[in-house]
């Protein structure tokens, strides 16, 4: 990703890894600004079997290790908003924790399941000297989330006092 000079970020259960607790997943989910030749042949040139990038949903197949890349096309996300993690001595871009806990908020639909309500937990006790919790708080209010952000909220004082 990083050689295709295309803005990425690293989501999904790979960050919440990063940031709370190890989950497992057959996928790296990743999503990316455009579906450019350059994004193509970095990706063929490092393994990955890939003809063509649509908008939208892309199943990247690794050669190496018949593992998929879930790569998104979104070319209306804002990509100014990462954390570089290091990964095995290359620079990685990941989704902000405060991100990823609006974004399995806004996923759920108000109705979070168990495993969305267990990462967000850890994630939150684990980053919790690092998380921006007025960007947070502030925008859960924008997007119509503060009610269950207040659930998850409880959730993690409870976790915390165990």
């Amino acid at each position: 990703m990083n050689q295709s000079k295309v803005p990425y970020i690293v989501t999904g259960a790979a960050a919440v890894a990063v940031y709370g607790r190890l989950r497992t997943t057959r996928d790296c989910d990743v999503i990316a600004k455009e579906a450019s030749d350059s994004l193509i042949e970095a990706l063929r040139g490092n393994g990955f079997s890939v003809q063509e990038l649509v908008r939208g949903h892309n199943s990247v197949l690794d050669t190496k290790s018949n593992k998929y890349i879930d790569l998104a096309i979104d070319p209306e996300r804002d990509f100014e908003r990462y954390r570089i993690v290091e990964f095995k001595n290359v620079q990685v871009r990941f989704i902000t924790p405060e991100d990823l806990i609006l974004k399995k908020l806004e996923f759920s639909g108000g109705n979070l399941s168990s495993m969305d309500v267990d990462d967000i937990v850890s994630i939150m006790l684990r980053q919790r000297k690092e998380l921006e919790l007025d960007y947070l708080v502030g925008e859960a209010k924008k997007r119509g989330l503060q009610e269950l952000f207040h659930d998850v909220i409880k959730r993690v004082e409870k976790a915390s006092e165990k």
